[in-house]
């Protein structure tokens, strides 16, 4: 069968497409950079260089520029491609980022959206959609945990049938998305799944997240190429982590197997403390320094904890996490360490990971 994922560029993109193609699926991707060859594709570079494929010629995964802002782009993929599933990542991602250009954030997600839903609908009008290997076509929206808005931490954890109260730009966008991909089901029939994703991180994530930012600070100060001072934001905040492969796993099970026009929680039911999580990485990098708050990472808007329940997805589809928090905090401390010069994997990381045994990494 045939899968399209949108923000196919953006760190879960290229998750999403590896574990797409690893699951048997022919895979395109569609992004706003002119080519694959225009951005670093790590990790999917790895994933080739271990010999899945011969390589992004061999027709397992390819790519086509697409804005999905440009209606006319987004209907000639999907009549080109005739996709089985469309995975829909292509956002502004950032809460932070969204108070600075909230209009950018609404107009990349929501009337891209509305771009993607109004194409898909026409598709689907037109019979073409029995053209495609499955006879029909699924759709993933990608939404937010922050649509929740801000709670108290009795009310963890949170239930899909929990109120919406979103209190940032990007919150706003995303609930919008999803109140869109509700209307589109019951409406117009169309096949769109939901989620209100918390946060997932991973090897190769961006250093503007706060797990990576706080990951790469450690490994710096451990090599000597930083001063022993480790700026943050909040760090007094909870939020729940998922390892990215664990997110796109059940990204790809609930395209595959989630009830149309439903919303579901893709999380770990495990809260963090973001200071928990920073002081876990210097006691893997074996290093001391000072942390000092940073005004300029303090948001405007700041939610205090938000930790979802996942019986939904389990029940829906069948989904475990493989990754608990230490295996998610282990995994950046491994990539960040080995990124900037360790040789093999960094001593503490492996005592620690020792120690954990099968709690870091569910089979």
């Amino acid at each position: 069968m045939k899968a399209l994922v949108t923000g196919a560029i953006g760190f879960v993109g290229k998750y999403m497409m590896i574990e797409l193609a690893s699951s048997g699926y022919s895979v395109r991707g569609v992004d706003v950079a002119d080519s694959f060859d225009a951005v670093s594709l790590d990790p999917l570079n790895r994933w080739f260089e271990r010999g899945n494929t011969a390589g992004y010629d061999a027709g397992v995964i390819d790519y086509r520029r697409c804005d999905i802002l440009d209606y006319d782009c987004v209907v000639s993929v999907i009549d080109e491609y005739v996709p089985d599933v469309i995975v829909h990542l292509a956002a502004q991602s950032s809460a932070a980022r969204s108070f600075d250009d909230p209009i950018g954030t609404m107009k990349t997600n929501l009337l891209g959206t509305m771009n993607l839903f109004e194409a898909v609908r026409r598709f689907v009008s037109s019979d073409r959609v029995k053209e495609s290997e499955s006879g029909r076509l699924r759709i993933l929206s990608v939404g937010s945990s922050d649509e929740y808005g801000n709670r108290r931490p009795e009310e963890m954890p949170l239930e899909e049938t929990t109120k919406v109260d979103p209190i940032s730009p990007y919150a706003v966008s995303k609930a919008a998305q999803s109140m869109l991909a509700r209307q589109y089901s019951v409406a117009f029939g169309l096949e769109i799944i939901s989620t209100r994703s918390f946060s997932h991180t991973g090897p190769f994530q961006s250093e503007r997240f706060v797990l990576p930012a706080f990951a790469k600070q450690c490994a710096e100060i451990k090599f000597a190429v930083a001063e022993p001072v480790i700026r943050t934001g909040n760090i007094d905040v909870i939020r729940d982590f998922s390892d990215v492969t664990d997110t796109v796993r059940a990204y790809r099970l609930l395209v595959e197997k989630g009830r149309a026009g439903e919303v579901y929680n893709v999380c770990s039911c495990n809260g963090l403390r973001l200071r928990d999580a920073l002081n876990m990485m210097m006691m893997l990098t074996g290093i001391e320094a000072e942390v000092t708050v940073d005004k300029t990472l303090l948001r405007p808007a700041e939610l205090e904890v938000l930790v979802g329940l996942n019986e939904k997805l389990k029940r829906d589809t069948g989904w475990e996490a493989r990754y608990d928090a230490a295996g998610v905090i282990s995994r950046l401390v491994e990539f960040w360490t080995e990124r900037l010069g360790a040789e093999g994997k960094d001593r503490h990381v492996g005592d620690f990971n020792r120690g954990l045994g099968s709690q870091s990494k569910k089979e």
